[in-house]
């Protein structure tokens, strides 16, 4: 994330210079300040600040509203709410309206600061985490397939949109976390079956039987993979949800609204398909 730049708004000058000597001691910036809501709409279309720190009551308007009315010019802040009234109604209604931090007045500066280093590290972190996810789950995908069959996986890119049916079984387990998100595995009949076959030495027609391989085998993979990224940064905190298994002709797969990186892994089995999307889950 680049150097943010903030804006204070407070009806209260006093409670303005307060916050603005708290933040340019730290090494931010700050770009604007505002006491009233027309200052306000103003400061922030011409300077388009990364952050906004808002004081709850004021008398034209209140924080929440503010916050709503700053949304519609631009969606792209990150937003600390300041006030001298803290209660679980209020503190709700911060979390409905997605608002990224909450401190009581009097604002006491470790309090603020370490606040915004918090919000800061979460984008650095969800970033950090799509970015190498994809590898991740690639390593683990291949070593349950080396160690299980003693064959090797290649992998290629596959565009989401173009995955619109199962190939015949399917399944997805969620991932619990700070990060939510979902591991999807597809692949077909054939596909399923010369794979258990290789590893059971046996070749089974029962549906039930190879849907509980295929179970096991996504929830090994997803399980190695999740606890090395948890290795990598413990503030994952990744956990799994129990496996749901899909097949039979013409299973619609769904994205489920969240960006999904997919995967074909290339296998002397067949073709299979690995699918992984994590939300901000803010």
């Amino acid at each position: 994330m680049k150097e943010p730049r903030f804006m204070i708004v407070d009806d209260s000058p006093f409670s303005v210079t307060l916050i603005e000597k708290m933040l340019q001691a730290n090494g931010y910036n700050v770009v604007a300040k505002a006491t009233n809501k027309n200052d306000m709409i103003k400061m922030f279309t011409e300077e388009k600040p990364d952050f906004v720190t808002m004081d709850l009551t004021m008398p034209e308007i209140n924080g929440f509203e503010s916050i709503k009315l700053l949304r519609t010019i631009d969606t792209n802040f990150k937003s600390v709410m300041i006030s001298s009234l803290k209660d679980d109604e209020l503190t709700e209604e911060s979390k409905k309206l997605k608002i990224n931090g909450y401190i009581q007045k009097p604002v006491k500066e470790d309090e603020l600061i370490n606040t915004i280093k918090s919000i800061i590290n979460y984008d650095k972190n969800y970033y950090e985490l799509l970015d190498e996810h994809q590898a991740v789950f690639k390593e683990s995908f291949a070593d349950a397939v080396n160690s299980m069959t003693r064959t090797t996986v290649s992998f290629k890119e596959k565009n989401a949109e173009e995955v619109k049916f199962s190939m015949g079984f399917a399944v997805t387990i969620g991932i619990i976390g700070t990060f939510p998100g979902r591991f999807f595995l597809d692949m077909s009949n054939e596909t399923l079956t010369a794979f258990t076959k290789s590893i059971t030495g046996q070749e089974s027609e029962d549906s039930e039987e190879k849907a509980h391989f295929i179970s096991e085998f996504a929830n090994i993979v997803v399980g190695n993979a999740c606890s090395l990224l948890n290795l990598t940064d413990k503030n994952y905190k990744f956990r799994l949800s129990s496996p749901t298994v899909f097949y039979g002709e013409e299973l619609t797969v769904s994205t489920a609204n969240l960006k999904t990186f997919m995967i074909v892994a290339e296998t002397e089995f067949g073709e299979i398909i690995i699918g992984t999307s994590f939300s901000r889950g803010e």
